[in-house]
């Protein structure tokens, strides 16, 4: 599902320069149709990359709450020094938890 969302995003973004170039009497360059598609893929990209984790928050089952989450920043993601991405998290059923009668700062889940 997400490769075709991708896929499809970028030839959206495309055909808004379709109707440009038409006003424009074609005076924007052809070179422009394939940059805007990559760039509406891209975004779309990004999009999902960063909102990836709040949908699987959405989906866990009531008494599980995010324990830890890993955000990360990388070279070829210039953007994410700026705004680290989540990459992992960790979720626990608290809800459920038991006592640790060893150690009663573990719990036991």
């Amino acid at each position: 599902m997400h490769s075709t969302s991708v896929s499809r995003f970028g030839p959206v973004l495309a055909n808004i320069v379709l109707p440009l170039r038409a006003l424009t009497l074609k005076k924007l360059p052809n070179w422009i149709i394939p940059v805007f598609a990559g760039a509406g893929m891209l975004g779309f990209q990004i999009y999902s990359e960063y909102n990836w984790f709040d949908h699987q928050r959405s989906l866990l089952p009531p008494g599980v709450e995010v324990v830890r989450t890993a955000k990360e920043s990388s070279g070829w993601r210039p953007w994410s020094y700026l705004y680290p991405q989540t990459m992992r998290f960790i979720a626990a059923d608290v809800k459920n938890a038991a006592a640790n009668q060893k150690n009663a700062d573990f719990g036991i889940g």
